[in-house]
């Protein structure tokens, strides 16, 4: 994968991009992502959800937790990359969906609305129009795996749309950022969907997929 900014490969390579996009953006070299990042500060998450703070914290506390399961997954690079992007771009959607309701903040669709900012910064950082249209649609559906693990009674018919929606994202990548994105919440632990350090959504989603595709090729072009 290529960038424009040689800083961008730093970050997707780190084991602490976290530290490492903090310092890039406070020396003024990555001006891509300099306004989404301060209105992703500005962007208040609820507290009992997200003891980490705020929406930017939460997402580079995501891009780390992206690189260490990039690395106990041995991901390609461009895998990795694919996975980092996601990290980066998976919350920008709440910076325009946070609505108070019953006195609680939400973020209804903001998977879905966060498509047009992702697809706006990665042209911004020379990212290929095929890698995008992947990362795109990892950010709309990165909650669908917690969604079909707590949904009752799902039928086969909405793991195939699900499916259909991600194209050519593979669901391997993306129940890896749906993990990083459940970690990356200070020392909140979601009960129903941890079983100690498992991620039963990944479980559950991909043997879902495995059993609609008898084909092997099929299920793992689609896996």
């Amino acid at each position: 994968m290529e960038f424009n900014n040689s800083h961008w490969y730093t970050v997707m390579g780190s084991e602490e991009p976290a530290k490492d996009l903090g310092s890039l953006l406070r020396n003024e070299m990555l001006p891509e992502i300099s306004a989404l990042a301060e209105s992703l500060r500005n962007t208040e998450q609820p507290p009992d959800y997200h003891p980490e703070g705020n929406a930017w914290e939460h997402t580079i506390q995501t891009l780390d937790w992206g690189a260490k399961i990039a690395e106990r997954e041995n991901l390609s690079c461009l895998d990795r990359q694919v996975l980092m992007l996601a990290c980066l771009c998976h919350d920008l959607g709440k910076i325009t969906t946070q609505v108070i309701r019953k006195g609680r903040i939400t973020f209804y669709g903001h998977g879905q609305q966060g498509v047009m900012p992702t697809r706006d910064l990665l042209e911004k950082i020379g990212i290929a129009a095929t890698h995008i249209q992947v990362i795109e649609n990892m950010v709309a559906e990165h909650f669908s795996p917690i969604f079909f693990f707590k949904t009752e009674n799902v039928g086969d018919e909405a793991i195939l749309g699900f499916i259909e929606r991600l194209k050519s994202a593979e669901v391997s990548l993306l129940v890896l950022l749906s993990e990083a994105d459940q970690r990356a919440r200070g020392d909140y632990r979601d009960p129903l969907v941890w079983d100690d350090e498992t991620f039963l959504p990944s479980q559950y989603l991909l043997g879902r997929v495995k059993a609609l595709y008898s084909d092997e090729t099929t299920c793992t072009a689609i896996i």
